[in-house]
Order: C-alpha cells, then structure tokens, then sequence
C-alpha cells in the first residue's frame, strides 16, 4: 500500500515536470521549471569546480609537506655531523688547544667532614664610583624616573 502510494506520488510529480517543461501548464511554470534547473546544474557546477580545486590544494600540501619532511631530515643529519663528538672534540683540541682529559690528568681529593676556613672576604679600599660622571648626566633622569 505504502509503496504504491510512492510510485503514484512519483508518477505525479514526473507528469507534472514534463508538462511544466513541454510548456502545457503555462509559460510561467515553463520558465520556473528550466529557471529551477538551470539553478541546480550551476549549484552542481560550482561544487565540482571546488571539489577539483580544493583536491588541488591538498594535493599541494602533501607535496609540500613532504618536501618539508625531507628538509627536516636533511637538516638533522647536518646537525648530527656538526654535532657530533669527534668534531667538536677536534675543535678544541686544533683551535683552542685544550687536551683530551683522562683518568691520568684527574687528581681525586678525600674531603673530611669538619669545619673548613674560607679566605677572608676582600673589602673595597677605593671610594664609591660616581655614576652620572661614568655615564653621563642622563642617568639622573633615568634614576629619577624609576624611583617614581
């Protein structure tokens, strides 16, 4: 019963397209019937052409994220031999003159528990600087502006 209803309801409304567009309802629901699907084949239009250009879009930003994903590894295996422990160990033994350290060269010390004297603390003996002299006469207005 339902699906009978169905295909009445179909079977109207196909009648009642094709008279709209052969022009037997009148030239008004001629001209709203080819208006209606002239609206529909551009709303279509207009999804395919932003469906094919976001796809484009996507498409460029896998490349894209690709090519970055190879900089990235590109630039860590450069960072890996600029870091690495034999050329900065050559660095500072060529260019700064240090030695590499042993066991030889470290001295270990037995440190007792007890009381320890410290070097007496050295006192300044000169006069207190006086800064606007040092740094000029700005420093005043500086000063002035921060104690505010």
């Amino acid at each position: 019963m339902k699906q009978q209803r169905t295909s009445n309801a179909l079977r109207k409304i196909t009648q009642f397209t094709t008279d709209s567009l052969t022009g037997k309802r009148g030239v008004f629901m001629m001209v709203l019937a080819y208006s209606s699907f002239a609206v529909v084949l551009l709303a279509y239009v207009s999804t395919q052409v932003y469906t094919s250009s976001l796809m484009e879009d996507v498409s460029d930003k896998k490349l894209t994220k690709r090519d970055l994903k190879e900089k990235i590894g590109i630039l860590t295996a450069e960072y890996t031999s600029l870091a690495s422990r034999g050329r900065i160990s050559g660095i500072c033994e060529g260019r700064l003159g240090m030695i590499e350290g042993n066991t030889n060269l470290v001295e270990r010390m037995l440190v007792q528990p007890g009381t320890y004297e410290l070097e007496p603390r050295l006192e300044f003996t000169e006069k207190p600087i006086d800064l606007p002299k040092v740094l000029g006469s700005d420093i005043d207005g500086i000063t002035e502006v921060m104690r505010k």
